[in-house]
């Protein structure tokens, strides 16, 4: 047999089922009734309303049952009430929760169980309608129907059982309500005859209710018509309630309050009124009572000057009298109603609520102030007294007097006041005051005279007035207390004090005498101030104005004061002596009137603008006229004298600086002399420059041309010549204008981003020519430490390290040239960088070190002859590495080489680099042999292969890389590419890279120092990967193993100025020489350009005004018009012409940068310096002319 769960509601079901009060009564027919209707329809010998409460089921109505009740745990209909609806067991035998029940297995032997739960009103199943059989069986749907309904049957029985038990009840406890109540009950029915007439009505009316039962209710009234409409109103109304006067059977009137409400039947139709009354005679004498005295209490509180005030004890004021109007300026109707703590200052609401809660417990509270806000917005002060009113042992009502104590607040507080200043005023005054008796007695003494005086009490008990004056003062004092006595006060005097250590303490004070009614003096008071600090002041003042008279008289300064209009009141001797007049020529005369009448506008105006803003101090230098009619210049110092914040004059210092003016007059006009020369010279260096550039152009041009002729080796060695005698005279010429500049202070410094590993490859090609010509070995290497993009002047670096470099090749005939560039040592910033260049020429003496950077010279004489040169270079250099915020210094020892080191600071640019060559080339995991027996040139190529990713070994000679290479790929690790230098330790290279090949497939790069004849097509014959002439730029080796290993194609090499690549253009050259315009010719004779000639300018703008043109090329001097009055003609006429402007190439042999903004503001539109190359004109003509169809 199966546990059967609570239902979730239970408690609330055995709620519902005790509100039944059905449990254990006797059987009722109506129940019986649909019991033997249940079992009729569903024709089973066994039907029963079985009632479950928390332990049991119990049967309420049973047929063919012997139980009246049965354990909860056993009864089939506790399964029931878990599924609010019929459930029905067909065969208990075969069902697995009943088939071993026991009253499956024994009596009553259930084999058939089918019960409908009884749901109460509130959803709650109470117990079920259920019916058994004893054999198996099923129910007709009808049948199932039907049981539904008989359930609902039993539960509305129960319902009205348990309604009906409810009206008993009630009707039972009216009769006795009515019997018993103190109040006159009367009902009557719908034609107001009576139908109720209680005891308490009989006692009151003086009528036995047999009387009046089935009379007239009018008999009660004493207005039959004020009856009738108490009737209609109550109908009306439903309930009704009111006063009225009711008649006694003697006829005596009484007042009573009723209470009326009418009587419906079931279906809500009116079938009468019931009255309940009061009789209230009493209430009505006392109430009258009662008038009277809140009248009274009402005439007296709205008369009263305080505010009186009740309070409900929630804190709402419930009344308020008319002085409330007066007090707080507000309508006291605006006020009932409302918190009374929403009148007070918030400062005071926490103590009003304390009290209030103090008198809510009952407790007595003493007078307290508060501030009340007033309709104005200000406070008053009230003193507040406030009682409980009590009721039935609770209070009921809090009555409050306010007394408006604003007045006397203000009074007291000005009192206080007034104390506490004459407190203050006596203790925190810095003045002494004593009180004394007539006979001198000291009755008190501020803090400040004991501290000034250093007496105490008792000092003061042992001495008089006259006992602390001092001796010297106290004939004076005594005439001040006769004046006293006579009544007489003293309102200022001095007198002095002698202190108790013996000092003496100047004052100046009054004194002043209390007198009684009939005059006689009763106290003496002395207010005195110490002076002693300004008598020693004004002892000290004397003897400094007798020290700054002397001062003054004995200056070699004009000093002088005047007041505010500028009028002299006081001038010291020097301004007698230096302006010749008199000081009483002077005293009185306006300080402007001796000023140059040309300057005195000026002076003015300084002047008044000092005195309108109240500067305190200025100084001015004004020409000013002595009394003899010489100019003496005056530079003085000018204060303002204020007083008060009043100007009252001012003071000057002034001093004679004629020879000061006198001197700078002189210095201005040999500046003007020195910058006359310095142009002048300017001048002559540009016109040197234009006079031996412009032959050199046509000179060094030509012999470029005749080397693209075919020569014999004797003409091309005289062409060279030509060249090498050009080249030495052009860089004459250049570090003279450069070293001009320098002195004068023109040299302008960039502040550009460069890539600086670009521009030190690059510098390092310019040289590399030349080193290899001598056969030296030329290196460099960059610190990866140093950015790779800084911020300075690229050009003048450039020039320096040239300057160095080329002095290194040229005084060294054998070894190597080493560039080494290393972030300078303890330098914080990050772009302070050291550049060393090393060699191993000739050396410097140690006593030439020192002088080697001095203009025009160089270590010894000899050198002057035998390697050439101006002296100039380094001497520049100098001035440049200053400019960068460097120095430069050098490491020398004769016969083993110099070190020229120089220090430089740039910025570190935050733009990435740029290189011109494709991304570098990724050489991770690439492992490479480095065959080279220079130290330093392996360093310079492992950095460089290894910051790319490769993995690289060295071999310091060819036999150690043979057996490095054999071993590797023994190993099964071997070397995918080979750095193998040409000529290594003895060896040939290309016989070591054919026994490279012998071993294993090898991919040689073959690396040289010497450009020799042949080696390329050696190199290509043997099969090696590529050949590279030191020294190699980081970019050649990058772009060299990147075609080695197939990562980039080299790209074919383009003829160079093939004139099918060039566009047909028409030129105008504005030439002077005919030399240069030969030459000019000449560099463009095999391209397809058309050129017109102008002699000068004022042609060139004839022809040009004729014909279009592409490009005009201008020289800058020529005779009639110069070159760039000829650009700034041609570009008028182009603006008034509407055309575009034709790009304009100013040829000049002036280098200095003034001339190439001199060009550029005429309107060119690029600037070339002569001597000018033939690829440097042609690439000019190229970016000028790209916009030309092609």
């Amino acid at each position: 047999m199966q546990q059967v769960p609570l239902p979730q509601d239970e408690a609330a079901r055995l709620e519902d089922l005790a509100r039944y009060e059905i449990l254990d009564t006797p059987p009722e027919e109506d129940f019986d009734e649909l019991t033997r209707l249940a079992a009729t329809i569903c024709g089973v010998p066994i039907a029963a309303i079985g009632l479950i409460d928390a332990a049991r089921q119990w049967f309420k109505s049973r047929l063919g049952l012997d139980l009246s009740e049965t354990a909860r745990e056993l009864a089939f209909c506790d399964h029931t009430i878990l599924q609010r609806d019929l459930l029905v067991v067909p065969d208990a035998g075969q069902d697995e929760r009943f088939r071993d029940h026991p009253f499956v297995t024994a009596d009553p032997r259930i084999r058939f169980y089918a019960g409908v739960p009884l749901m109460t009103p509130h959803g709650h199943a109470i117990g079920t309608l259920c019916v058994i059989d004893r054999q198996p069986r099923q129910l007709t749907p009808e049948q199932s129907e039907a049981l539904r309904l008989l359930s609902g049957q039993v539960v509305r029985k129960l319902e009205m059982r348990r309604l009906v038990a409810a009206l008993q009840t009630s009707r039972a406890f009216a009769g006795n309500l009515i019997a018993s109540s103190m109040d006159m009950i009367v009902a009557a029915d719908k034609h107001r005859r009576i139908i109720e007439f209680n005891p308490a009505a009989e006692a009151a009316f003086g009528y036995r209710r047999e009387e009046v039962l089935g009379q007239s209710v009018n008999i009660l009234y004493a207005d039959v018509g004020e009856g009738a409409t108490v009737n209609a109103a109550v109908v009306g109304q439903e309930r009704h309630m009111q006063e009225i006067l009711n008649k006694r059977r003697s006829g005596e009137l009484f007042p009573c309050l009723l209470s009326a409400s009418v009587v419906r039947n079931p279906e809500g139709a009116v079938v009468g009124v019931m009255g309940v009354s009061r009789d209230i005679t009493e209430q009505k004498r006392v109430e009258d009572r009662l008038r009277d005295s809140e009248q009274r209490y009402r005439s007296f509180v709205e008369t009263a000057t305080d505010v009186i005030f009740t309070i409900s004890p929630q804190g709402v004021i419930t009344s308020v009298n008319s002085a409330f109007d007066r007090y707080t300026g507000f309508p006291r109707e605006e006020w009932i109603g409302k918190p009374y703590l929403a009148l007070l200052h918030p400062e005071d609401a926490a103590l009003s609520t304390q009290r209030f809660q103090q008198i809510l417990a009952g407790q007595t509270v003493a007078p307290v102030e508060m501030r009340v806000c007033t309709k104005s917005g200000e406070y008053v002060t009230g003193e507040f007294t406030i009682t409980p009113q009590m009721q039935d042992g609770r209070v009921v009502e809090v009555l409050g007097i306010a007394r408006d104590v604003t007045e006397r607040k203000q009074v007291e507080a000005a009192l206080r006041d007034s104390e506490r200043r004459f407190r203050d005023l006596f203790e925190n005054t810095t003045d002494l005051i004593q009180l004394a008796t007539p006979d001198g007695r000291v009755v008190y003494a501020n803090p400040p005279w004991r501290r000034a005086l250093g007496y105490d009490d008792a000092d003061l008990a042992r001495n008089s007035v006259m006992d602390v004056i001092h001796p010297d003062n106290r004939d004076q004092f005594r005439a001040v207390l006769d004046g006293l006595f006579r009544g007489v006060n003293v309102e200022r005097f001095e007198t002095a004090f002698i202190t108790k250590s013996g000092g003496k303490v100047f004052v100046e004070g009054s004194a002043t005498g209390r007198y009684d009614d009939q005059g006689g003096l009763m106290l003496t008071r002395g207010v005195f101030r110490d002076i002693t600090e300004r008598k020693r002041a004004e002892e000290a003042l004397r003897g400094s104005e007798v020290r700054y008279r002397q001062l003054v008289d004995l200056a070699t300064d004009i000093i002088y004061r005047t007041d505010p209009t500028g009028c002299f009141v006081f001038v010291n001797p020097t301004a007698s002596r230096i302006m010749q007049y008199s000081e009483q020529e002077l005293l009185g005369r306006r300080f402007v009137d001796l000023i140059r009448p040309d300057a005195r506008a000026a002076a003015e105006r300084f002047y008044g603008r000092q005195f309108l803003r109240k500067i305190p101090s200025t100084y001015f230098e004004f020409p000013a006229v002595r009394k003899d009619g010489t100019e003496v210049w005056i530079g003085q110092n000018v204060q303002i004298l204020e007083e008060r914040g009043q100007v009252v004059g001012f003071q000057a210092a002034a001093r004679d600086i004629t020879e000061r003016k006198q001197a700078e007059a002189a210095l201005h006009k040999a500046k003007e002399a020195a910058e006359s020369a310095n142009r002048a010279k300017s001048e002559f260096l540009a016109s040197m420059s234009h006079e031996i550039r412009t032959p050199m152009n046509a000179i060094i041009g030509i012999a470029d041309l005749l080397l693209e002729t075919p020569l014999t080796r004797e003409q091309s060695e005289y062409v060279k010549i030509f060249q090498r005698a050009g080249g030495n005279l052009l860089e004459l010429i250049n570090d003279i204008l450069d070293l001009s500049k320098v002195e004068a202070g023109h040299l302008e410094m960039e502040r550009v981003g460069f890539d600086l590993r670009e521009l030190i490859e690059k510098t390092v090609e310019m040289v590399a020519i030349r080193a290899q010509e001598k056969g030296l070995t030329l290196t460099w290497q960059v610190s990866p430490r140093i950015p790779s993009v800084l911020e300075g002047d690229p050009s003048r670096l450039r020039q320096v390290l040239l300057n160095l470099m080329g002095n290194a090749i040229k005084f060294t005939d054998r070894g190597a040239i080493r560039l080494l560039v290393e972030p300078e040592l303890d330098a914080q910033e990050p772009g302070r960088l050291t550049f060393s260049v090393a060699d191993t020429g000739i050396g410097i003496d140690a006593d030439k070190v020192g002088v080697i950077f001095e203009r025009f010279t160089q270590a010894d004489a000899s050198t002057t002859r035998q390697y050439g040169g101006t002296g100039l270079g380094l001497a520049i250099a100098k001035r440049l590495v200053e400019l960068m915020g460097g120095r430069i210094w050098v490491d020398s020892e004769v016969g083993r080489g110099s070190t020229f080191h120089f220090t430089a600071g740039f910025g570190v640019h935050t733009r990435p680099s740029h290189v011109a060559s494709a991304a570098p080339v990724e050489l991770k995991g690439l492992r490479i042999l480095l065959m080279d027996d220079r130290d330093t040139d392996r360093m310079i190529m492992k950095e460089s292969c290894s910051a790319w990713g490769a993995s690289v070994t060295e071999a310091a000679s060819g036999e150690a890389g043979l057996r490095e290479f054999e071993r590797a790929r023994a190993a099964g690790l071997p070397y995918q590419l080979v750095l193998l230098e040409r000529s290594i330790a003895g060896q040939d290279g290309f016989q070591v890279a054919e026994r490279l090949k012998q071993i294993g497939d090898a991919r040689v790069l073959m690396l040289s120092s010497d450009n020799r004849s042949g080696d390329i097509a050696r190199a290509r014959h043997v099969g090696l990967a590529g050949y590279l002439v030191k020294p190699i730029k980081r970019t050649d080796l990058m772009h060299a193993i990147s075609a080695v290993l197939g990562q980039i194609k080299a790209a074919p090499e383009a003829p160079a100025g093939r004139s099918e690549d060039v566009p047909a253009l028409r030129i105008l050259l504005v030439e002077d020489s005919p030399d240069n315009r030969l030459l000019i010719l000449s560099y463009v004779k095999t391209l397809p350009y058309v050129i017109d000639v102008a002699e000068h300018g004022q042609v060139a703008v004839d022809k040009f005004q004729q014909s279009r043109y592409d490009l005009v090329l201008m020289d800058v001097q020529m005779p009639v018009m110069d070159g760039h009055s000829a650009t700034r003609a041609i570009r008028q006429w182009e603006q008034e012409q509407g055309r575009t402007p034709t790009p304009i190439v100013a040829l000049t042999a002036n280098a200095l940068p003034e001339e190439i903004r001199k060009s550029l503001e005429a309107g060119c539109t690029a600037h070339l310096i002569k001597p000018i190359k033939k690829a440097t004109l042609l690439t000019a003509i190229s970016e000028q002319t790209r916009s030309v169809t092609r």
